[in-house]
């Protein structure tokens, strides 16, 4: 059925690429948390609705699930131009979409389960490989996203103690509606709300986690994975 209903629907719909975004399977409070923070930023950031319209410059892929008419993809070249994209999911949907391919996106809840990380030191590990390429190998962008990350998860919380009267009212405010959110989002993924307290960890351990990324790979001059050195110049020379 995971496979029948998707060709259904891109036969029906004359769809090239179909993305669908798993059930992801998370072991822990904090781990179950971080996956809901990271779907939030994923969403804000790619705008999955809009992949189906031609005249957006949003695009889909999703690793666990990308579906792709055969002649498109053999018309793009496969995954030649992908070959040093770590975030070879994500590009794909970028190549096809620019090529002129239609795609959509779809919620694979119940039909597709993908066991991420098992723990918080693999996914820290596990994130070395595609989070700088993330940003596009942009220092600044780095920079910048992690900074308005923490204004908006952390600050509120560290400077609600400083301030008084309205200030303080204004932050307490801000604070309820982040977590409230939080936890609407959780239920919405099929995590329990229970996890809206970690809202603010979780936030700072995405930006340890974006800004380390981005010193091992300055550091190292590019980055290891699974036994094989990719230069940060190979890396960057290859843009999508």
């Amino acid at each position: 059925e995971a496979i029948d209903r998707p060709v259904g629907y891109c036969e029906r719909n004359g769809i090239d690429h179909l993305a669908a975004s798993p059930q992801v399977i998370l072991p822990g409070y904090l781990l179950r948390a971080f996956g809901v923070l990271f779907y939030y930023a994923f969403i804000s950031f790619s705008k999955p609705w809009k992949a189906r319209d031609p005249r957006s410059r949003y695009f889909i892929g999703v690793g666990a699930f990308n579906l792709v008419r055969r002649d498109a993809y053999l018309a793009i070249g496969g995954h030649e131009q992908l070959r040093l994209r770590p975030d070879d999911d994500m590009k794909l949907g970028k190549v096809l979409k620019r090529s002129g391919f239609q795609q959509d996106a779809v919620d694979g809840t119940g039909q597709v389960r993908v066991e991420w990380y098992r723990s918080l030191g693999e996914m820290i590990r596990g994130f070395e490989k595609n989070m700088f390429s993330g940003v596009d190998y942009s220092v600044a962008l780095s920079l910048l996203g992690g900074l308005a990350q923490l204004a908006l998860g952390v600050a509120p919380l560290a400077a609600i103690a400083f301030v008084g009267g309205s200030a303080q009212l204004l932050l307490g405010a801000q604070i309820a509606v982040s977590l409230l959110a939080f936890g609407i989002l959780a239920r919405r993924v099929g995590v329990s709300p229970a996890v809206a307290p970690a809202y603010p960890i979780v936030v700072a351990l995405f930006v340890y986690i974006l800004w380390r990324t981005m010193i091992l790979n300055l550091v190292q001059g590019g980055l290891r994975w699974r036994g094989t050195f990719y230069s940060l110049r190979e890396l960057k020379a290859n843009r999508v």
